[in-house]
């Protein structure tokens, strides 16, 4: 029987390309040494050579550092950003998802590696600016490597604020609607309560009824007399002012809503002792928690007011920021500029110099052959004069 080996195939097929792809790997990788090797060889021991390949290879680090942070941010920006405010686990593409704590150690950790960027590129600065360097190409050429690193650095920055307002934003988003759902809560279990005390009441007064017509009916003649008393309309007056005080207690709550704010603990709504302690305070303590309680809802939404504010206030900053740091990019270019030509115009100065004083060595020399052919010829005539007959 016939037997089908194409997953092993497969298999054996996929790990001798995993082994080709190691081996290429290892061998750029020598290749690279050996390139390296090669160039610090072929310098003739110049230190102002040497000091541009440390410089240089100080960059490419730099740089690879500047990717990998990068990276990381970009990887983790799904997941800082995808479920904030909600309750997680309740959507399967929100599994991967963080949570506040793991945002927080985030963020300490995109500020560590920040820092750690910024120190590098100022010791790279400092290291170009204290080393002798060839001002014609080496020193311009190191320049515009570090404005193009911190250039990338500024982008990685640029996206972090970003996360981070806007997960400012959803968390203040998340707090307004919680606020909103809590006001629901409250008034759906209000009208429950009232529900039932209603339902309570209408229990009450039906047993109340039943109890009353049995005893009623097993009665003597001798008590007739009693029960007329608190016969039809003796039953009907209690009932009344039965109904009549307990409809006044729930028309008093729902005008002046304190069953709004005596609420200690959703678990406890059910017992019936917390509706007893709030029908037992008088009108003054009503008057004066429902006074204090406005005064706390507005002083929520003053600062609800100025969190909002203080959030316009930080964009505005951001803003400024990047303006600002463009501004001194564009500044130290402007220096860079001005520092190339400063360095062509005193080399230009230079040269013309030496060309003046070829040009005045030129003319000293051409004076001193004009001065021996002029002796020379005189010395002559005088010679021919004292031979001639």
């Amino acid at each position: 029987m016939p037997i089908d080996k194409t997953p092993l195939f497969r298999a054996r097929v996929k790990m001798m390309q995993t082994q080709e792809a190691i081996r290429l790997k290892q061998l750029q990788t020598q290749k690279q040494q050996q390139q390296t090797e090669n160039s610090l060889d072929n310098f003739d021991g110049n230190p102002l050579n040497l000091n541009f390949v440390s410089c240089t290879v100080e960059a490419q680090k730099i740089r690879q550092k500047l990717i990998a942070f990068r990276n990381m941010v970009i990887s983790k920006r799904k997941n800082y950003v995808s479920d904030i405010g909600h309750s997680r686990r309740l959507i399967a593409s929100y599994t991967d998802s963080m949570n506040d704590f793991e945002r927080d150690e985030l963020d300490a950790k995109i500020e560590e590696m920040m820092q750690v960027c910024i120190q590098s590129l100022q010791a790279l600065k400092h290291k170009i600016n204290s080393s002798n360097l060839r001002a014609l190409d080496e020193s311009p050429h190191l320049f515009e490597i570090l404005r193009m690193l911190g250039k990338h650095l500024n982008g990685t920055a640029k996206i972090v604020a970003e996360m981070r307002a806007l997960r400012t934003k959803k968390i203040s988003n998340m707090r307004r609607t919680c606020r909103l759902a809590t006001l629901a809560q409250l008034y759906s279990i209000k009208k429950r309560r009232d529900e039932m005390l209603t339902q309570q009441l209408g229990n009450e007064n039906s047993v109340e009824t039943i109890s009353l017509k049995s005893d009623f009916s097993s009665v003597s003649d001798s008590v007739l007399s009693d029960s007329v008393i608190f016969g039809k309309d003796g039953l009907r007056k209690r009932k009344n002012q039965k109904t009549s005080i307990m409809e006044n207690g729930i028309k008093k709550s729902e005008q002046d809503g304190w069953s709004d704010v005596q609420i200690p603990d959703f678990q406890e709504i059910e017992k019936t002792d917390d509706v007893d302690l709030l029908n037992n305070l008088d009108d003054d303590e009503r008057t004066q928690l429902m006074i204090e309680n406005e005064r706390l809802y507005s002083q929520s939404l003053q600062v609800d007011s100025d969190i909002q504010k203080v959030e316009k206030q930080m964009a505005e900053l951001y803003q400024l920021q990047e303006t600002f740091a463009e501004k001194v990019s564009e500044q130290e270019r402007d220096i860079n500029f001005v520092n190339e030509t400063t360095l062509l115009t005193v080399e230009n100065i230079r040269i013309g110099n030496e060309q003046i004083r070829q040009a005045i060595q030129n003319m000293a020399s051409r004076r001193v052959i004009l001065l021996f052919c002029i002796i020379v010829l005189t010395f002559t005539l005088l010679f021919l004069d004292w031979y001639n007959p």
